[in-house]
């Protein structure tokens, strides 16, 4: 084997791991995704409302002046077309 065929079977093993290593953390991921439902269920069948709780969650990822922002940009909309009143 020359050496431009080596570096291309390194090359190769090298993208072959690659693959093969997101394909297992794609698998994880699909586990904890199957995972977080069956707590959303749960939460649902305690009388939690799964819809309420994935805003809760998607907020609480926010800094408390994001927060802040985009609930004062709510209510200028909400008050634009007409929901507070």
């Amino acid at each position: 084997m020359n050496k431009k065929e080596n570096k291309m079977e390194t090359a190769n093993l090298k993208l072959k791991k690659y693959i093969e290593n997101i394909e297992a953390l794609q698998e994880q991921r699909k586990d904890l995704q199957a995972q977080v439902g069956d707590i959303f269920k749960e939460a649902k069948n305690n009388g939690f409302d799964p819809k309420a709780m994935r805003e809760v969650l998607r907020k609480r990822k926010l800094t408390t002046d994001q927060r802040v922002e985009l609930e004062n940009l709510e209510e200028t909309y909400k008050e634009a077309i007409g929901m507070l009143s």
